[in-house]
């Protein structure tokens, strides 16, 4: 099956086609930019990143601030 960038806003998931330069060539209404769990396909003009159902941006944050917080202590052990 062969996509084209005006075929990604009616997939029926959470997606956004960005072209090599990194800007948005097309996405889906659902789309709110990348989170944590997202996937990557490569693609010929640039990439597909999908957002599976359940992805969160508040847990994004949270996890985030976790990491750093580790970065922290770890480099003051």
């Amino acid at each position: 099956m062969r996509l084209t960038a005006g075929d990604i806003s009616d997939l029926p998931f959470s997606c956004a086609l960005f072209d090599r330069r990194g800007h948005i060539v097309n996405s889906t209404p659902e789309w709110q930019g990348s989170s944590l769990g997202a996937v990557t396909y490569e693609a010929v003009i640039g990439s597909l990143v999908v957002v599976p159902d359940g992805c969160s941006t508040d847990v994004d944050g949270l996890v985030v601030d976790l990491i750093a917080g580790l970065v922290s202590a770890s480099r003051e052990m």
